[in-house]
């Protein structure tokens, strides 16, 4: 795919980030709470004024271009719940993706969903036992 670094698949944002994400970023020196959120368990990219927070406004680039989220990688392969993977048509350039290349992109996010969802469960369950621990201590 041929990307012409437009920005767009930065603006509003709306991308899942795995622990190994968030490791690679934090070993660059960010604070994950500068640029993550946490929704219904699961990390998100944070948005800045409409834009990712690795977004250079003036350059219109990626801060973190070498070191950005597998789901980034994958743009504009994107996966829509009920649907199944497909191009992103926002992408200008969504019609430079090869076959080959929404297969390959397709396998990679659909082992990142999965391991997400993992991550998702566990943070979930911990959440869970640190709670339950909590009461059941203070009612005895």
């Amino acid at each position: 795919m041929r990307c012409l670094r437009c920005g767009l698949c930065c603006k509003d944002t709306k991308m899942e980030l795995s622990n190994n994400d968030i490791r690679r970023i934090v070993k660059l020196g960010y604070n994950p709470r500068g640029f993550l959120v946490i929704r219904d368990g699961i990390p998100y990219l944070r948005n800045i004024n409409g834009y990712c927070y690795f977004h250079d406004k003036d350059s219109r680039r990626c801060r973190i271009y070498r070191y950005r989220p597998l789901g980034c990688r994958v743009y504009p392969v994107i996966y829509i719940q009920d649907v199944d993977f497909t191009i992103d048509k926002l992408c200008p350039m969504h019609y430079t993706v090869s076959i080959d290349e929404l297969i390959r992109k397709s396998l990679i996010l659909m082992n990142l969903i999965k391991r997400i969802e993992k991550e998702r469960i566990i943070r979930l369950r911990y959440v869970y036992y640190n709670f339950y621990n909590k009461h059941s201590i203070l009612e005895n």
